[in-house]
């Protein structure tokens, strides 16, 4: 419990239990050196149900709105994974947005409870057991290692699995709001943060001005349903970038039609199944971290080059002059020092985090064999990637049950967005979620691929709709961009 409860500090926001004012005002002060902005901790418990009991501190970040006179309000903008930190993302988002918004908002970004700056935690891995997250097949099957990682998850930062899931954040972001003295917040969520904006206003529907929700998940399918759309949404998505090689095949050498390029891609990945290379840093490139590396890499199209270099490298025959986490970035850049009194952050606490809300917010079979049939059943539909997201992750050995969150119908006016051929969940999820949200929320469709619409991906008809949306509060119509 001591690795939990961070010491007070003279930074400290005053959180009191009402809707109004904090009794005194927050007291910002500096933010690690690779946030943009003010930083403030701000105390939450554990336990929601033990309010009294232990606690610990959220890392919030701001920046003042451009135009004070104009201001209406904050815009919480919240990442996705989960175990994604957000605390950087008001300095990442402030120089794409349209100066309507950045005039009206201060940005308020926050690292979620054990993740980032928030109290981290993580399983004891190692770099090299990162690529173990995902339960690509491998020789002997995934139960054992499934098992290994819910026993190390369990044995460092068992305190926490309990308190892991979305509705505790989703509490804990209300509490930010009484901090910050806001009656109301907006929202912008990417990804997993479509889910907790969605439970954040079902727990709390009159604290909503509006909320944007982009890449939306199905709420019916949280979270096992979920993962097993990166099976066909890999598939969907895949063609774009072997288009994209093949119009470049002078160069890669991968072969001039979409057809060769798979093919390549699939010899290289059965070639390191057989003969793992070493790479830069030591750690092995075998053919589950080149398929992941694929898997990420399809989530915009500015990721096709690097991963186009990787296999054209390994066309040639030459091992790719990279470590690990340039082969699959999500992996890398997670770990960070202490930095001005911010806790230091544990290499796996992506994982950590990715794993306690996972394994935390649904049910999971405990059977392997139950895996082992849909994982089968789930490659010979979708080749690419549906036996890794149909497999059994560490959730089927979780020591913690779960606790399932429901998401009601819009009390605010809601916008959700989603692609057509988004890598990390199909459209349906978009949809799905458009419906939930009854009468006050309207869908964005775009027609493209890549995870994330607003700001990230290019796309002036969504951006221009969602930046009007949050200036004058006013939904569109369902619409198609």
């Amino acid at each position: 419990m001591r690795r939990l409860v961070v010491a007070a500090s003279v930074l400290a926001a005053v959180v009191v239990p009402t809707d109004g004012q904090a009794a005194a005002g927050p007291r910002w002060g500096d933010c690690p050196e690779d946030v943009v902005g003010r930083c403030l901790r701000v105390r939450v418990p554990v336990d929601h149900a033990r309010p009294g009991g232990a606690s610990i501190d959220l890392a919030v970040s701001r920046i003042a709105a451009a135009d004070p006179a104009r201001r209406v309000g904050v815009l919480v903008l919240a990442p996705g994974g989960p175990g994604g930190a957000g605390l950087g993302l008001p300095g990442q988002l402030a120089p794409l947005l349209p100066r309507s918004v950045r005039d009206r908002y201060d940005l308020v970004g926050f690292d979620p409870r054990f993740t980032g700056r928030s109290a981290p935690v993580g399983c004891g891995l190692t770099e090299a057991r990162l690529p173990d997250l995902t339960p690509w097949p491998r020789p002997g099957g995934t139960h054992a290692v499934a098992v290994d990682l819910a026993r190390r998850c369990d044995r460092h930062a068992g305190v926490a699995l309990p308190h892991m899931g979305t509705g505790d954040t989703a509490r804990d972001l209300d509490l930010v709001r009484r901090a910050l003295g806001e009656r109301r917040i907006s929202y912008l969520g990417y990804s997993y943060a479509t889910h907790l904006g969605a439970v954040y206003q079902s727990l709390f529907p009159a604290r909503v001005d509006r909320m944007v929700l982009d890449s939306a998940v199905d709420p019916a399918r949280v979270w096992r349903g979920a993962l097993r759309g990166w099976g066909e949404g890999t598939e969907v998505r895949f063609p774009d970038f072997a288009a994209w090689a093949a119009a470049r095949d002078g160069e890669l050498g991968l072969g001039a039609t979409p057809a060769a390029v798979r093919a390549a891609y699939l010899d290289a990945a059965a070639d390191l199944d057989r003969a793992p290379r070493t790479l830069l840093d030591g750690n092995p490139l075998t053919g589950n971290l080149l398929r992941e590396g694929m898997r990420e890499a399809l989530y915009a199209d500015a990721g096709f080059p690097a991963f186009g270099a990787v296999l054209a490298d390994l066309r040639r025959g030459v091992t790719p002059a990279l470590n690990q986490g340039q082969v699959v970035p999500i992996l890398a850049g997670r770990a960070a020092p202490t930095s001005r009194g911010w806790p230091a952050v544990p290499v796996d606490n992506f994982a950590a985090g990715f794993l306690g809300v996972v394994c935390r917010d649904g049910a999971w079979p405990r059977d392997p064999a139950v895996y082992a049939r849909t994982a089968r059943r789930e490659a010979a539909r979708h080749p690419l990637a549906g036996a890794m997201a149909a497999g059994e992750f560490a959730c089927a050995a979780w020591p913690t049950g779960p606790a399932p969150q429901w998401v009601r119908p819009a009390a605010a006016p809601t916008l959700v967005l989603g692609s057509t051929r988004d890598p990390a969940g199909p459209l349906t999820g978009t949809l799905a979620m458009r419906a939930a949200l009854g009468e006050r929320a309207a869908s964005v469709t775009a027609r493209q691929g890549g995870h994330g619409v607003y700001l990230l991906s290019g796309n002036a008809c969504a951006d221009a709709l969602v930046s009007a949306f949050l200036d004058g509060g006013a939904l569109p119509g369902d619409t198609s961009c």
